[in-house]
């Protein structure tokens, strides 16, 4: 069912029982509409990209493909070197020509300038520690990772995951960090400490040559000065104001629809919206944003400033028309995986083995 005009409620729901696979109740009358099967390879998870309507990248774990007709057809793409079975790719796009990769297990960097045709290898700061994410900006020739470097300490006072053990028997804890490369590929890396609400950094951004943020496992981290100073946001609670996630909240999620407006998920069910770039957060009265005790959100996007979706525990898809307030349940008869959302008239969502099409009541 390529195309389909604007339809009532009534005939929408008869067409959702004649075609269960391709359509699906959402919101008010909009509708899912089937696009394409995708590679076998994203029964392991995939991910969208999307640089245009048309144009977009794929990104599996390890595995990379190309859309010229609003994902029809895949093409795959060469990676610059097979990864081990246990690595994943951290794949990245400014436009339709230049992006970047890397390799968190083999901690190797690539970039590419002629849309993933050649990737060009990239140097990564020496230390001791680990990258987990990287940002090289297309308004400048910088190159930005963040990652977490280990301090000595004498005893294993933190997480597994931010623990090293020495074979002289002492401990190493993990602290966040973020370098800096004044010209990819090229120059001495420079180290930018960051307040100690965190262990690591695990995704990065800047909006241009100043203003950027940077999402640690305990607090959000924002920068006003090109990265040479970063503060953590503020988290303002019905009880109070904090520093770093509230209420032991991991695991967060952050989506921003423009360089001011934001949100930021946890897993203790609780969310937060910024409408100043994250020195701010405030938390939502959230009402019914998940449907059983034990979800909580992989994926939270926004169209507009009011009307957003979200995936919860990779099994429910759900909309909100208040920013976040309420929400209700989207009906599916596919395990939603993941959320791309390019404007507010060109969003879709990706199931194990399918692509689907958002269309809003306007757009259809």
């Amino acid at each position: 069912m390529k195309g389909f005009a604007k339809i009532g409620c009534l005939a929408h729901s008869l067409l959702r029982l004649a075609y269960p696979l391709g359509l699906a109740s959402f919101g008010q009358c909009a509708q899912l509409s089937y696009v394409s099967a995708l590679p076998t390879e994203c029964r392991n998870g995939c991910s969208l990209q999307m640089i245009s309507p048309n144009l977009s990248w794929l990104k599996g774990s390890v595995q990379l493909w190309e859309t010229l007709d609003g994902g029809r057809s895949w093409k795959v793409k060469p990676l610059p070197r097979l990864a081990v079975p246990w690595d994943y790719a951290d794949i990245q796009f400014a436009d339709h020509r230049r992006g970047w990769l890397l390799m968190n297990a083999l901690q190797e960097l690539y970039e590419t300038s002629d849309g993933a045709v050649t990737w060009e290898p990239k140097s990564l700061p020496l230390f001791d520690g680990q990258v987990w994410t990287a940002w090289l900006p297309p308004m400048t020739n910088f190159a930005w990772v963040g990652g977490g470097i280990y301090n000595p300490s004498a005893s294993p006072t933190a997480p597994n995951y931010a623990l090293k053990k020495y074979d002289s028997g002492g401990w190493g804890i993990m602290r966040p960090s973020i370098f800096v490369q004044k010209t990819v590929g090229r120059g001495t890396w420079k180290a930018h400490e960051l307040p100690s609400c965190s262990y690591m950094v695990t995704q990065l951004r800047f909006w241009n040559e100043e203003a950027g943020f940077a999402v640690g496992d305990g607090c959000f981290y924002y920068t006003e000065d090109g990265g040479d100073g970063w503060k953590p946001g503020v988290f303002r609670t019905r009880s109070g104001t904090l520093t770093h996630y509230p209420d032991e909240g991991e695991r967060p999620i952050v989506f921003f629809l423009d360089p001011a407006h934001g949100w930021l998920s946890l897993d203790n069910r609780s969310l937060y919206r910024t409408t100043d770039g994250g020195r701010t957060w405030d938390q939502l009265p959230t009402h019914n944003l998940y449907f059983s005790p034990e979800e909580y959100p992989d994926t939270l996007q926004f169209l507009s400033s009011t009307h957003g979706f979200g995936i919860a525990t990779d099994v429910r898809l759900y909309e909100t028309l208040d920013a976040g307030t309420t929400s209700r349940l989207v009906e599916t008869s596919f395990r939603p995986r993941h959320l791309c959302i390019y404007d507010e008239k060109n969003a879709w969502v990706l199931s194990d083995d399918a692509l689907y099409r958002i269309f809003s009541s306007d757009a259809a």
